[in-house]
């Protein structure tokens, strides 16, 4: 199972603040989000089959991630866990887009899905789930999901629109760009043959959007109480792709060598909570003190029997943004001003939270693997090539 009844043990072990105040809209508030560190890639996975040994084999270079939201500048995947039924989703980039700032670019969507209406809409999204091969030590493999969320599905369908997730069920959002083959040097790295692999969110400055509810779950009496915990959070795309158990094998969670976690709403049975895990800011001496949770020092009022819309924001200076909005909207673009304008009517839950300086800096010149994006990119030296023929055309229809 994903790892994340260990996040919360996590977040009570490290939590900054924890006070009660909540609401059912405003802004909970990071700043300084992004540091420089190392990560070695997985360069072969083994899952222990026929007595062998189980765990990932590391590449021995180290790779840095650097600026302003590392890790969480890296493609991301969307976890979704019940008691929730999602009504719509959507995931936009912008050029560049400050908190607070005068000179900002829209927002443009990439992803989207809509189940609000009688009619089914997703573009550029895939729904997976831990319901592929089970492995040993790795869990199960991921694959597409019925339209249930139950089983496993012969191919890409959005959960109906009647479909509330059941307490502690899980699928995931990716885009709908399939990996390249698995390797080191590949779009997506390393990951597990035997389930579907598909590139997440990537882009630094950007924004997801949710429209859900999280009704309650009240089963028999000495119901383990973390079934009416559901939730909305981050992970990289590439730790899915490896092993749903995320913290129980050898080399093979990204999360041990700190490419984070957000928990973009988090509830209990009274509020929705908001945090960042994150080696930022943290000695990794102590195997036992990897991680810090950022916690919010305030809550959301949890949305039982009322819709709740919001979503997450990283700006380009290492603002990270989590809000409620009656007023939020999914278009295909949204001007920085509305943005802007929404913000800045909702009130702040408390501080905004400082998080720590990182311990390494990164070199001027630094090894990198190619990372997952659904973003695609026209490389240098073919830029360069072009504009070069295009000049070289100029003169010749000029002559």
């Amino acid at each position: 199972m994903f790892p994340y009844n260990l996040f919360l043990i996590i977040l009570a072990t490290f939590h900054i603040v924890l006070s009660t105040d909540s609401s059912n809209f405003g802004i909970i508030q990071y700043s300084g989000v992004g540091y420089d560190g190392t990560f070695k890639p997985i360069s072969k996975i083994n899952e222990g089959r026929d007595g062998g040994s189980c765990g990932c084999e590391l590449r021995g270079e180290d790779v840095w991630f650097t600026g302003e939201n590392a890790p969480f500048s890296g493609s991301q995947a969307v976890h979704i866990r019940g008691p929730l039924k999602l009504f719509k989703f959507a995931y936009y980039t912008s050029a560049r887009y400050v908190v607070g700032g005068n000179t900002s670019y829209n927002w443009i969507r990439h992803a989207y899905f809509d189940s609000s209406a009688n009619t089914v809409s997703m573009e550029n999204v895939t729904f997976l789930g831990y319901v592929g091969r089970d492995s040993e030590c790795l869990g199960k493999s991921l694959e597409y999901v019925t339209p249930d969320t139950l089983g496993q599905g012969k191919v890409n369908a959005p959960p109906r629109s009647d479909t509330t997730l059941a307490p502690n069920q899980e699928y995931l959002i990716y885009s709908n760009i399939s990996c390249p083959p698995s390797g080191v040097y590949g779009g997506c790295g390393v990951y597990r043959r035997d389930g579907k692999a598909f590139h997440g969110f990537g882009g630094l400055t950007k924004m997801f959007l949710f429209e859900f509810i999280m009704p309650d779950y009240r089963g028999p009496e000495g119901t383990d109480t973390s079934l009416n915990e559901p939730a909305i959070w981050l992970t990289s795309d590439s730790l899915p792709r490896v092993t749903q158990n995320g913290y129980s094998v050898s080399n093979c969670s990204c999360l041990l060598q700190g490419c984070g976690a957000v928990n973009v709403f988090s509830a209990n049975d009274t509020f929705l909570d908001t945090s960042l895990i994150t080696l930022q800011g943290k000695a990794i001496s102590d195997y036992n003190e990897r991680f810090v949770g950022y916690t919010s020092e305030s809550h959301f009022s949890r949305p039982r029997n009322v819709t709740a819309m919001g979503g997450i924001i990283f700006d380009s200076e290492g603002n990270t943004v989590i809000f409620l909005s009656n007023e939020t909207v999914f278009d295909p673009t949204i001007d920085a001003t509305f943005v802007d304008d929404l913000l800045t009517g909702l009130p702040s839950l408390g501080l905004t939270m400082l998080l720590k300086k990182g311990n390494t800096t990164a070199p001027r010149v630094i090894p990198r693997v190619k990372s997952s994006s659904t973003m695609l990119h026209f490389p240098k030296n073919r830029l360069f090539l072009f504009l070069h023929i295009l000049i070289c055309c100029f003169f010749i229809c000029t002559w």
